[in-house]
């Protein structure tokens, strides 16, 4: 499917796309009965998932295989971020491991960011830490747990180090054997699949799928973030919430509501196999509620995903064309503009770009739409709760 679209071809067959996302729920399944689970660090939430499997050298010799944060081979290895936890389990007298790994650049003080801690898997206190050895080769760290025998608790490692070098951790030879190295070897097998099936899918993934793949798509530059007046945002509020409590009262058209769907959405947006793939899929979608659907509708631009931000290019020519980047081909950029236009665009034309944290779906809504036309709108979207 991929290679598709790196010829330039922005639709995809059903059948492929289908299966791509079976083997993408498939592989996500899969992670979730192993014995460790990963999620972005607080301070990097749009960094891809670094962890992987290697070989690495211990100090007493040994080579073994490692749970490491340095995803060779991958985009931006060294400045992918994320946190590894261990499924929860019963403290003994003693727990060991080994870690190897690097706190910044040699040349410069040691920070914080990477390191192994035991919590509390009921309160999530930190029990225990310990920091990478600065180096490549793998040293041994015990804690002795005596005091706090029986107690239920978890292993977390961390990277939140976004550096370009010497910003990864790694950990291996656990004992107890809590949660085995080897335990976590189809997950990081799978790891860049799922980046690319995130790539694949960004668009045509259902809602709750798009949702579980977001962790596994390339970290954007930060963009100056577009906020709107605090007047506006008031007014937004109240609009959104007698919006939310009219629905409440109301007894939406259901036929209405989809031949709404057509005429307004459907240039952009697919339900159930109906309309186009130039936007998010919506197969799903009902399952966020009125209040999230009503805030995505009257107010688009406060939940948009980063991957769907607006950007706005600069060409030679003197033109200038704004649109979502649906992807790349080669020297060509696939950009769709607001009314759902397909362009090919030679990267050599280009001059300047800029992406701003903004929807490509216009806020019209509130006005385009009567009261009663929106509450069947809204109730035919959340009857979308097929996936």
């Amino acid at each position: 499917m991929r290679g598709r679209q790196e010829r330039g071809e922005l639709t995809l067959d059903p059948s492929l796309v289908k299966m791509g996302q079976d083997i993408a729920r498939s592989l996500l399944a899969e992670r979730h009965e192993r014995s460790w689970s990963l999620s972005f660090h607080p301070a990097h939430p749009k960094s891809a998932s670094p962890w992987t499997l290697q070989q690495r050298e211990c100090e007493d010799g040994q080579t073994v295989s490692v749970i490491s944060s340095l995803a060779l081979g991958r985009p931006g290895a060294e400045s992918r971020t994320g946190i590894l936890r261990s499924s929860p389990f019963i403290a003994r007298d003693t727990i060991s491991f080994w870690i190897c790994g690097h706190r910044g650049h040699p040349d410069q003080p040691p920070h914080e960011n990477n390191f192994v801690r035991l919590t509390d898997s009921k309160t999530g206190k930190e029990l225990r830490r310990a920091y990478p050895p600065r180096n490549d080769r793998a040293i041994k760290v015990e804690w002795k747990l005596s005091s706090m025998k029986g107690r239920q608790v978890e292993l977390e490692v961390i990277d939140g180090d976004s550096g370009p070098s010497f910003a990864w951790l790694a950990i291996t030879r656990l004992a107890p054997p809590a949660a085995q190295v080897e335990s976590f070897a189809p997950s990081a097998a799978h790891g860049g699949l799922l980046e690319d099936l995130a790539r694949v899918l960004l668009v045509s993934a259902p809602a709750d799928l798009r949702d579980q793949l977001k962790a596994f798509l390339p970290s954007l530059p930060a963009t100056s973030p577009t906020l709107p007046t605090s007047k506006e945002r008031s007014r937004l509020e109240k609009v959104i919430r007698k919006r939310v409590e009219s629905f409440e009262l109301a007894q939406p058209r259901m036929e209405n509501g989809k031949a709404i769907f057509k005429t307004h959405c459907a240039s952009c947006h697919q339900v159930a196999g109906e309309g186009a793939l130039l936007g998010p899929q919506l197969d799903g979608i009902g399952a966020r509620g009125a209040a999230r659907l009503t805030e995505d509708i009257l107010d688009p631009n406060r939940n948009v995903d980063a991957h769907f931000f607006l950007t706005t290019l600069t060409l030679k020519n003197g033109t200038s064309a704004a649109g979502f980047v649906r992807g790349e081909s080669g020297e060509v950029i696939l950009l769709v503009d607001a009314a759902g236009k397909e362009y090919r665009i030679e990267k050599s034309s280009i001059t300047a770009s800029e992406t701003l944290d903004r929807s490509l779906m216009p806020s019209t809504f509130e006005h385009l739409l009567k009261e009663d036309e929106f509450n069947d709108l809204l109730g035919w979207l959340l009857s979308e709760r097929r996936q």
